[in-house]
């Protein structure tokens, strides 16, 4: 997982998941580790397989 915050009028932090991360545990991780209590999420590029 890859992270970038960027600083402005409105906070907005990117999230790169790899191959074979898991999406729900990895946005949690990110969430945690930029202290975000309340988000949305605006877009999702790629593919998910189960």
């Amino acid at each position: 997982m890859t992270t970038m915050q960027y600083a402005g009028p409105i906070a907005v932090v990117t999230i790169g998941i790899e191959p074979g991360e898991m999406l729900l545990e990895t946005i949690r991780e990110a969430l945690k580790k930029h202290s975000i209590k309340n988000g949305v999420v605006v877009s999702g590029i790629g593919t998910l397989k189960s």
